[in-house]
Formats: structure tokens, C-alpha cells, sequence
């Protein structure tokens, strides 16, 4: 089980380790959901989903981040795949390329977590990364652990089994 972080312990993240993130939406047990892509322990680019003007309109955020783990709202970076650098640059165009509408494989209304699910399953289906696990399960952890974090006011950096690089 990944460790709850609620001191100044540093966490860090795996160089091209992807990661599904959780972030607090200011009500309980409600996240914002975006993936992250470590390119060091300190820097990488956040991947994300964001509806600014109405619930209507989607539009996909790429940027780049330093340090994401100091981010006040963050409560879980859980590492679900690993991403061979040379792939980096064009993962964030086959990301572009994912609907941000409905879609076959989930049916649900258009969401931050909708499109991470969505996301997760092109990047495997491209052989872009190898999930060890279904994205069912990978969302299920990543909710408990974000509700764990939520009850122990702190952070989670996880992995799942098989991500080591």
C-alpha cells in the first residue's frame, strides 16, 4: 500500500513514470482526475481535462509543471504505467486526438475521469505503455487512496504492481 503523506516528507516521482492524478474540487470525495508524466523526479507535463466555460465544452490541457506534489490540492499521484522517453513529445498528440465527447467503451457522461479512462485505454491500445492492470482497477485504487488522503488531510504518490521501470 502506497504511504499517506501528511508531513514535509518529500515525495518524488519515477522519471517516465505516468501517473493518474486526484485533486481535491473543494467537496468531498470529488476529484478532478488528469494524468501526469514524470520526465524527472521534479518536472514533467500535466495532462488534463477542463471545462472553464460551461459543462458543455471540454478542452484538453497539456503543460508543463514543476514539482506537482507541492500542489495544495493534490491528494494522489498513483503510477500506472511507464512511457519510454522517446515516446514523451508525441504522447501529447494522440492525447489531443481522444473525443472529448461519448464514447463506445465507458458509457458516461463526458468527465475529467471519463476522459483519464479514456486516455489510459488509447495510450495501451497504441502500445504506448503497458497497463498490468484494467482501468477499472487502476480507477477504484485511485479512489480509495484519494479518499484515504482525503480523511488523513495529506498525499499519496503510488505505483501499482508492475510499473517499476
Amino acid at each position: 500500500m502506497p504511504t499517506i503523506n501528511s508531513t514535509t516528507r518529500p515525495l518524488t516521482f519515477d522519471t517516465n513514470g505516468l501517473y493518474a492524478l486526484l485533486s481535491d474540487r473543494g467537496s468531498l470525495y470529488n476529484f478532478h482526475w488528469g494524468l501526469y508524466l514524470a520526465k524527472s523526479p521534479t518536472t514533467g507535463v500535466e495532462h488534463h481535462l477542463k471545462n472553464e466555460d460551461n459543462w458543455c465544452m471540454w478542452n484538453i490541457k497539456i503543460s508543463p509543471t514543476y514539482n506537482v506534489v507541492s500542489f495544495s490540492k493534490l491528494k494522489v499521484a498513483l503510477k500506472v504505467a511507464v512511457l519510454d522517453s522517446v515516446l514523451h513529445d508525441c504522447m501529447g498528440d494522440r492525447l489531443r486526438e481522444i473525443p472529448t465527447t461519448h464514447s463506445a467503451p465507458f458509457p458516461e457522461v463526458m468527465s475529467c475521469r471519463f476522459w483519464l479512462k479514456e486516455a489510459l485505454t488509447t495510450l495501451d491500445e497504441l502500445g504506448y505503455i503497458k497497463l498490468m492492470s484494467s482501468v477499472a482497477e487502476i480507477e477504484e485504487e485511485a479512489i480509495r487512496l484519494a479518499e484515504i488522503a482525503t480523511e488523513r488531510r495529506g498525499k499519496v504518490v503510488g505505483k501499482r504492481a508492475g510499473t517499476e521501470a
